[in-house]
């Protein structure tokens, strides 16, 4: 692997040897400082590469052969080059990154302001990977050197983009710390992520599609350590469950809870069974309408079972307040003969 220092000194040398064909600003030593951020990431994703002082620019071709970090909208903003373009008459312009078969990793804005000043030569950190014929694994590298880049010197990484990455960088088993310092992502949106690669991973397994229909927070809700801890089948169950009534996070994680305390995989699928049945109307409505919303028997049921949790402690709930007694009261009444005609039409 080249190290900061071999890098420099061959900048050094190119750069001593180079002719009046090359722009005159292109023989001037680099500041240090200014590169060893970049230096920092390859090295740290053990990548090699060299460097070519006077990289020919033409060879480049943004619109097809870059990697996808920037959608589409972000990728070197008119206003950004022409700023950049001025400020390469005054300032030295660190290196852009390019695979060996040319496809830019990080500098499509500089490679553009370049273009706008008629100037078709700029230094490059060549990478020892040919983006044609690379793995999976150097795939994500190039992913992660040019998300890492972008989010800590261009425009910020939007949410599709800030996904993209921690996506590759889970991948890469990247710790949330290391994604968090990398992106600037807080740990919070990378738990999310990682919950859901780990559903659509044991969906995929199990081969049970994964599609739109399911929620983002259905997928998170099937990714936590509670839920992917039931065995194949009755996670299935629950799954294809989910999916088909569109069951919310608390939803899912509840219904998990309670197939794991039958503690067995029978008990498990019956628990499944009986809440497909009690769905069955919300499954319908959700099936002809593409929307979930629990009914509000269902959500009554969940009120009534927080209030039955305190037999013998009802106690508990007896307000303390004297300002608002009055209006603690006439809340029970209300509930009371609310749920005294609910019970008049139930049984009916």
């Amino acid at each position: 692997m080249n190290s900061s220092q071999q890098v420099l000194d061959t900048w050094q040398t190119a750069a001593t040897r180079a002719t009046g064909s090359r722009p005159a600003s292109a023989v001037l030593p680099p500041p240090r400082e200014k590169w060893a951020g970049i230096i920092k990431e390859m090295d740290r994703l053990g990548l090699t590469y060299r460097l070519e002082p006077q990289f020919d620019l033409d060879s480049l071709d943004i619109a097809t052969r870059r990697i996808q970090v920037r959608e589409n909208d972000h990728v070197a903003p008119k206003d950004t080059v022409r700023r950049f373009s001025i400020q390469m008459g005054q300032t030295e312009f660190p290196p852009i990154i390019v695979t060996a078969d040319c496809w830019v990793v990080d500098g499509n804005t500089r490679k553009e302001a370049k273009r706008l000043r008629d100037e078709k030569f700029h230094p490059a950190f060549v990478l020892d990977i040919v983006h044609a014929t690379a793995s999976a694994h150097e795939l994500n590298l190039l992913w992660i050197l040019g998300a890492t880049l972008n989010a800590a010197n261009g425009l910020p990484l939007t949410a599709a983009e800030r996904r993209k990455s921690v996506e590759a960088m889970i991948s890469e088993n990247w710790k949330g710390e290391q994604i968090a310092r990398a992106l600037g992502v807080n740990q919070g949106v990378i738990t999310k992520i990682r919950r859901e690669l780990e559903a659509q991973a044991k969906m995929q397994r199990l081969r049970i599609p994964v599609d739109k229909s399911m929620s983002m927070a259905g997928l998170r809700a099937l990714g936590t350590p509670d839920v992917l801890a039931l065995n194949d089948k009755p996670y299935t169950d629950l799954t294809v469950l989910a999916r088909d009534a569109g069951l919310g996070f608390n939803e899912i994680r509840e219904i998990a809870k309670e197939m794991r305390d039958t503690g067995s995989d029978a008990g498990a699928l019956e628990v499944a069974t009986a809440k497909r049945v009690e769905l069955r109307d919300r499954i319908t409505s959700t099936h002809l309408t593409g929307f979930s919303r629990p009914p509000a028997s269902a959500i009554l049921r969940a009120r009534l079972a927080y209030a039955t949790g305190f037999i013998g402690r009802e106690h508990e709930l007896v307000e303390r307040n004297d300002e608002i007694i009055e209006k603690h009261l006439a809340l029970i009444d209300q509930t009371i003969a609310v749920l005294t005609r609910v019970k008049e039409l139930q049984t009916s």
